[in-house]
């Protein structure tokens, strides 16, 4: 396979793990029934949101930082260099 197909593959995963972050940062991950009528669901958004209105902020940003906000930077950088120019990568390239 030539640099060039596997830089398109490298790149569809890149997009597709980013779609799958976006869907778990924001899709309910936990539910929670008190008796049989009452039903809560908290997303990884709204459980931040929750804790930072609660007066948590430490954890909050805490959680927000480690769960959100650094797999999105790393999904950035993996994007920026699975699409950098070939001169570019072989200047890079450590020997």
């Amino acid at each position: 396979m030539t640099l060039g197909g596997r830089r398109f593959l490298l790149t569809l995963a890149i997009v597709a793990a980013a779609v799958c972050l976006a869907l778990g940062v924001s899709l309910p991950i936990i539910k929670l029934t008190k008796f049989v009528f009452f039903t809560y669901e908290h997303s990884l958004i709204s459980t931040v949101s929750a804790l930072i209105k609660s007066g948590q902020t430490f954890l909050g940003l805490t959680v927000a930082l480690f769960s959100i906000v650094l797999p999105v930077l790393k999904l950035l950088y993996l994007l920026l260099l699975s699409t950098l120019p070939k001169t570019e990568l072989a200047r890079l390239r450590f020997d």
